[in-house]
């Protein structure tokens, strides 16, 4: 949504934004200012489907300043700024330093890392659900339920599934 630049607009604090990326690597929530624009504070990114690519979050005529960008344990944020648009970036960490998993599990963070590579659109949706966890213990539950063995097909009927089958 667009908004009147007459007077300075700033976003600080934390702001929750959703990313509705929905098969369009490109398409996210933007707050759009017709003005200059002052960007402070933490971003947090709920991702509803996500896929690899910049994502716009702030565009100004005049845009300045920096944020944090919270992330999760299988998901970081790289941010970027340029004079007009502020950009977040997923980056993946599908096995995390120091999170003991077994070999199906490991043998899913694989195929997940290949997943994300190619872009596969089917797991856009696993993807953002990976994205909003926040601790070790979550992200290996989630492993333990996605991939109790190691039987590719069952592997990727439960990725496919997962986001229904786990409510989100």
């Amino acid at each position: 949504q667009a908004e009147d630049g007459i007077r300075d607009h700033c976003v600080t604090g934390v702001q929750t934004c959703a990313l509705p990326i929905s098969l369009a690597p490109q398409a996210s929530d933007q707050l759009i200012v017709n003005g200059k624009a002052r960007l402070d504070g933490t971003i947090v990114p709920v991702a509803t489907t996500l896929l690899p690519g910049d994502l716009p979050v702030l565009s100004a005529t005049s845009l300045s300043g920096t944020a944090n960008v919270r992330g999760g344990i299988a998901f970081g944020w790289r941010p970027s700024l340029t004079n007009t648009t502020f950009f977040i970036t997923p980056q993946p960490s599908f096995r995390p330093a120091g999170l003991g998993i077994s070999p199906s599990q490991r043998s899913l963070t694989h195929y997940l890392d290949r997943a994300w590579t190619n872009g596969e659109r089917s797991l856009a949706p696993s993807f953002a659900y990976l994205s909003q966890l926040s601790s070790g213990n979550q992200y290996r539950q989630v492993l333990r339920t996605w991939a109790p063995q190691a039987h590719t097909a069952q592997l990727q009927n439960l990725l496919y599934t997962a986001p229904l089958a786990l409510g989100s």
